[in-house]
């Protein structure tokens, strides 16, 4: 019947295969603690593993574009906490239906209507605005520089001016100086004329 069940006391089946369809089609399915009814591998549980990869490889695609405004919508996404509804556990993630509105090719349905989350996807995203942040930083970066050297324009500037007037200061100190000398001369030149007039009465 091209079909494998292996049964669990629960009453779920352990492991279910369905291989009645074509592998072109991905009809072929299997499920793991549950019956795969959407994907060719479909897990009720954690999955452990080394690593996984995924096919990437440039010669299989076509109508390659760099990503754009990518740290404005992820901005829009929200990472929350939850506890699953079954078993209860406390996890981190995001929400599907949240993930459809700004990434719609990352949410897949199934026929039950659940909806599922390529996270691994977000790479791609997260990459193109660490990007667009770096670029901000830059951008900061220079025109903190700018600032800096206007700064530094600005106080050689003033600390010329006040040099300047410095120099100005003393320039005129020594003429105050020179005046007050002179008015004492011209004191003293009064006092001999007026002694002068008087002597000769």
């Amino acid at each position: 019947s091209n079909k494998l069940y292996i049964h669990n006391t629960s009453g779920t089946p352990l492991i279910y295969g369905d291989f009645s369809g074509s592998a072109a089609a991905d009809s072929r399915k299997v499920g793991i603690n549950k019956i795969a009814s959407t994907y060719a591998l479909e897990v009720n549980g954690s999955v452990d593993a080394v690593a996984y990869y995924y096919t990437s490889d440039g010669r299989l695609k076509h109508n390659v574009e760099t990503l754009d405004s990518s740290l404005a919508k992820i901005l829009q996404l929200r990472g929350v906490s939850f506890d699953w509804n079954e078993s209860g556990k406390h996890e981190l993630g995001l929400i599907a239906q949240e993930v459809e509105e700004i990434y719609p090719t990352l949410v897949s349905t199934n026929k039950e209507g659940f909806k599922a989350v390529k996270y691994g996807n977000l790479v791609a995203p997260l990459i193109e605005s660490t990007k667009e942040l770096y670029g901000m930083c830059k951008m900061q970066e220079e025109q903190m520089a700018r600032i800096n050297e206007r700064v530094e324009n600005n106080t050689r500037d003033i600390a010329s001016i006040k040099e300047n007037d410095s120099q100005r200061d003393a320039k005129f100190e020594k003429l105050l100086h020179l005046v007050e000398k002179q008015q004492q001369v011209i004191e003293g030149l009064q006092k001999e004329i007026k002694l002068m007039k008087s002597n000769n009465k």
